[in-house]
């Protein structure tokens, strides 16, 4: 990640309340309690405040989706473009495969220079039935790979969203979203400069998530390949945090084990080293093959934990996941976890 200069922002969901009039005799809504958020935005910088918005529409691919904002845990925000530098980008794709060896290199040139923000178009253009266009693609992904840290190239174009219920991977329809702050007042967002926002405690309270974490939290969902695991393909029931150790639960029995987590990375890291898994596998003398590695999100009663999912040999060879989908990466296992209630 290139360094930034960081300052913190939190975004409180605000409902909007219609005026009752003293002699209406219906019944008038309790505005839920306001949650707060933090919003981190391109440049490194993050900020606290209120969000003005009590509902997202999301386009999926079922229809429109209506989702309030008190239900949100987390977003991270899907690349957005400026018209002109989308049209730039699209103009120059185009270039490429153009009759002029002159035409082609100059929009080679230029979308390695326009860097990650050109990634994704680069991206389907490899697929191109034009010969030339899909090797140029290639040519200036791998140009760009040698210039950018990989986690700053892997770019997705969806949003994807953390509710109380479960994940959403799919398009949020605004372009800006209102927020209050104590120190500019309000102030309107545009989602192209955010990076990611997620909510905090009631109190604003900030926690270390050794801290965050501790207790028992209840499985929500999982996902391989870019799909839904149905329940029948999952062993899941929970996992338990405390002093350093976390166990996880399944019907067939628990694995306790020792975890490690490093909240200064992007996304932030988790480590889990079971003795189990040397009992149940065999594998007692490979201590290393056996740490699980991953990245996690836990925002208020929400947990979200992607990761290389084979414990093997081979796991020494193997990516640490850097965001949270599994679509692209057949050994990746996502899953999600809600704050146990009792």
């Amino acid at each position: 990640m290139l360094n930034r200069a960081v300052c913190t922002f939190v975004v409180i969901l605000v409902p909007t309340a219609g005026g009752v009039g003293q002699n209406d005799t219906r019944a008038s809504k309790v505005p839920a309690k306001l949650p707060e958020v933090e919003a981190r935005l391109h440049d490194g910088s993050a900020m606290r405040g209120t969000l003005l918005e009590e509902n997202l529409e999301v386009m999926t691919k079922y229809g429109k989706l209506t989702v309030p904002t008190s239900d949100i845990h987390w977003i991270d925000f899907g690349l957005r473009l400026p018209k002109e530098l989308e049209k730039k980008i699209e103009a120059n794709i185009q270039r490429l495969g153009d009759k002029s060896h002159g035409q082609r290199e100059a929009a080679s040139k230029e979308l390695v220079g326009i860097g990650a923000r050109a990634f994704p178009a680069l991206q389907r253009a490899t697929d191109s039935t034009d010969a030339e266009v899909a090797r140029r693609a290639r040519e200036a992904m791998k140009q760009l790979h040698q210039k950018i840290p990989t986690q700053e190239l892997r770019i997705q174009e969806q949003d994807h969203i953390l509710t109380s219920e479960l994940p959403i991977g799919w398009r949020i329809l605004t372009t800006t979203i209102k927020v209050r702050t104590a120190q500019s007042g309000k102030k309107e967002l545009k989602l192209m400069d955010l990076r990611s926002l997620c909510r905090l405690g009631p109190d604003g309270e900030k926690k270390t998530d050794e801290q965050k974490l501790e207790g028992a939290w209840e499985f929500v969902s999982a996902e391989a390949n870019g799909k839904a695991l149905g329940p029948e393909k999952v062993d899941y029931e929970g996992l338990f945090f405390k002093a350093g150790k976390m166990t996880i639960e399944r019907r067939g029995g628990s694995d306790p084990g020792k975890f490690k987590l490093d909240a200064t990375k992007n996304p932030k890291t988790i480590d889990f080293d079971s003795p189990w898994f040397k009992t149940r596998r065999g594998l007692g003398l490979l201590d290393s093959w056996l740490e699980l590695r991953g990245v996690y999100l836990v925002e208020g009663d929400a947990l979200t934990i992607c990761y290389v999912q084979r414990c093997d040999a081979s796991i020494l060879a193997k990516k640490r996941p850097t965001d949270f989908t599994t679509k692209d990466d057949p050994d990746r296992f996502l899953v999600v976890f809600k704050r146990a209630k009792h």
